[in-house]
């Protein structure tokens, strides 16, 4: 075995286990059967997998982030080292491998602070497809459909995955790309041989025996229908008519470069060093430029130019069908016609030399100039630049609510008290269209943000004043109206505060309805004349009904509290929280009758049933209270009909559960969730 494999080997075994005696793979407790034997078995074959002293070769176990880029540092021969003194100490067994992950571009500084935590798939895979140059622009990404999570990756990281699942790299499970699971130990090696299944010399690489990352200097000519990748550690590169498959290059320091005759499915171009040129002799399918530096000329037939890359600096001096400019901060020149041309990166220069069909520019802060054409430009950022001539343009640019005002209208110049303080909003050359919120303030705390449509119906102010005494009699009104942009610039509009006078009530309302004298009058215990007119007649005021739940301090382990008043024979419901408690609803019941009468107390709803259907009467629907032995219902019905049989309600008539109107109870079962508290007093 070469000298370059037996390094690896004892790497890997260093790395990702123990050097117990060698013994047969199938020795090992805990291979068979698993979903990556066959890998697991090539590894071991290989000498990549070694297992461990208690004959396991645990491939479930989480890889840290510290033991994947040591592997794949060694893997791809990475040769550059970054300064990582202020963030890690030199000491550290995997230094040396993060610092060189982070010049080969494989994490960020603030990555390699955090490598002793187990690596997730999202991270782990990201990783991968730098470490191989696996993105290309024009997946589809349509195959991000089929996971749940596939929400969870940006922009970029799209266009990466969908390339990865269509190439069979990267699999889910259950409808999901399990993205914040850990990887494995078989996840790892599953993928290092999906991808490339040999790591050997250039010199002992044999075309047709499947993909491979070859290390030193590359001599490359013939027919070959694998993918290819070299490692760093090369400094010249000779393709002469090479043909076929995919070739990426990945050289740290490249100083020689010759390229003639090229016919090429795929040429990834991510090596540092010297600059590359491609001539008018070669014909490659898709021209990646990846992360790396060095000069990119390319005068070759082509159908892509997929710029991945940042920083880059790219001449095409041919006509290319699709060129995308998907990195950041690259200087781009297009001589001649091109066809479609998307950039999705930011801060790109692009100057275009011919005439380009189809211009489509997105991201953010690119500029697009020159004295060619386009004959029809796509703009979709208020951030870009586009000084090229254009024959149709369309504008999708999104400028936002900037330059619009907005005034606050419809209150009135005197609040009587207890009324609700309602105002609306005009505004001036506010863009229709836009999914925005609409913010309404009282004395400058937010009481409420509602989505709506600009150019459609404004939610206007509906506030209620908690009345004291010693309460002011003057509020500021705020409003705003919040929208953030298709690039995420948050914009915000304000409306001038507007100042509201108000009316207090008078000593003998303070009187009549101060917690005193409402716990001095609500009492329990049924005192009409058992007609549904007397219970009508004779409720307690919303007032005294939220005064009484909150001065009693019931509270709920929902956002509901009902209470039923025997006395009055009302059910009662509020939202809100102890203390805080809001009527929203009531309603006529009948409490159970003299002879099984509806326990006093505090109780909780239990659990919901649509209805009691029974040989001698119909209920429905039901909510269970008190441990589930008595219950909230309708009144009576036939059994099995719309049909009452006893529409009695307004005093004490049931055998001891609760009779509602369908309405209410309907409510009730639909809105009201199990545990909440029912008052029965």
């Amino acid at each position: 075995m070469k000298k370059r494999i037996v390094c690896l080997t004892l790497l890997l075994a260093l790395v990702l286990g123990s050097l117990p005696a060698v013994g047969a793979f199938e020795d090992f407790s805990d291979v068979e059967g698993h979903w990556a034997v066959d890998y697991l078995r090539q590894a071991y074959a290989d000498g990549i997998l070694e297992g461990y002293d208690d004959g396991t070769m645990r491939p479930d176990t989480a890889i840290t982030g510290a033991q994947m880029v040591t592997v794949l540092c060694r893997v791809l021969n990475a040769q550059q080292e970054a300064d990582l003194s202020a963030v890690l100490s030199p000491e550290l067994w995997y230094y040396s491998a993060a610092a060189k992950a982070v010049a080969l571009g494989l994490i960020s500084v603030e990555q390699a602070a955090s490598l002793d935590a187990p690596m997730t798939r999202h991270a782990a895979f990201n990783m991968l497809a730098e470490a191989f140059q696996l993105g290309r622009s024009a997946a589809d990404q349509t195959v991000l459909e089929d996971f749940s999570d596939a929400g969870g990756l940006t922009g970029r990281e799209r266009a990466v995955w969908a390339s990865m699942i269509q190439a069979g790299y990267v699999n889910g499970w259950d409808g999901t790309l399990m993205l914040e699971s850990n990887v494995r130990r078989a996840e790892f090696i599953a993928l290092l041989y999906r991808v490339a299944g040999r790591y050997l010399p250039a010199g002992d690489y044999v075309p047709g025996e499947g993909g491979a990352v070859l290390s030193g200097d590359l001599s490359l000519r013939g027919a070959f229908g694998e993918n290819l990748w070299t490692d760093c550690s090369g400094t010249a590169v000779r393709l002469n008519g090479p043909q076929g498959g995919s070739l990426t290059l990945r050289s740290q320091a490249l100083s020689t470069v010759s390229m003639a005759n090229l016919q090429l499915d795929t040429l990834v171009l991510a090596s540092w060093g010297a600059g590359v040129s491609l001539g008018g002799g070669s014909r490659v399918g898709t021209l990646v430029v990846g992360t790396g530096s060095g000069n990119v000329s390319a005068s070759c037939t082509l159908d892509t130019l997929d710029l991945q890359g940042s920083g880059r600096t790219v001449s095409l001096n041919s006509r290319a069908e699709t060129v995308y400019i998907a990195g950041d901060n690259n200087t781009v020149t297009l001589n001649g016609s091109q066809g479609r041309v998307v950039i999705t990166g930011s801060g790109n220069t692009v100057t275009c030399s011919g005439a380009v069909e189809i211009l489509e520019l997105g991201g953010k802060h690119n500029t697009v100039g020159g004295y060619g054409r386009a004959d029809k430009a796509v703009i979709s950022s208020v951030t870009n630049t586009l000084n090229l001539t254009v024959t149709e343009l369309d504008d999708q640019r999104d400028y936002g609510i900037t330059g619009a005002s907005a005034a606050i209208t419809g209150l009135p110049e005197l609040l009587p008290p207890g009324e609700a303080l309602t105002a609306t909003v005009e505004f001036t050359d506010l863009p229709a269209g836009k999914a925005a919120q609409a913010v309404w303030y009282v004395d400058g705390a937010e009481v409420s943000r509602t989505d709506f449509i600009t150019g459609e119906a404004v939610p206007g102010l509906s506030y209620t004043f908690k009345y004291t005494q010693d309460m002011a009699l003057t509020a500021t009104v705020g409003f705003a109206v919040e929208y953030t942009t298709a690039e995420g610039e948050a914009q915000r509009v304000t409306a001038p505060d507007a100042a509201v006078a108000l009316e207090n009530y008078d000593q003998e309302w303070y009187d009549k309805y101060s917690e005193e004298a409402v716990l001095k009058k609500v009492t329990t215990g049924y005192k009409g004349n058992y007609t549904t007119q007397w219970a009508i007649d004779n409720d307690y005021t919303d007032e005294e009904k939220t005064i009484f739940v909150n001065a009693k301090g019931y509270s709920s382990d929902t956002q509901y509290l009902i209470w039923a008043s025997i006395a009055t024979q009302h059910i009662n419901i509020f939202e809100g929280s102890q203390g805080n408690w809001t009527l929203i609803r009531s309603g006529l019941m009948a409490s159970g009758a003299a002879g099984t009468p509806t326990p006093v107390g505090v109780w909780k709803t239990t659990y919901k049933q649509t209805g009691w259907y029974t040989a001698s009467y119909t209920v429905a629907p039901v909510v269970r209270f008190k441990g589930g032995g008595y219950a909230m219902h309708s009144r009576l019905y036939y059994p099995g009909t719309h049909t009452l049989s006893d529409p009695s309600i307004g005093f004490p008539v049931s055998h001891g559960c609760l009779r509602l109107y369908d309405e209410d109870i309907q409510w009730i079962y639909d809105n009201v969730p199990t545990n909440t508290t029912v008052v029965v007093f």
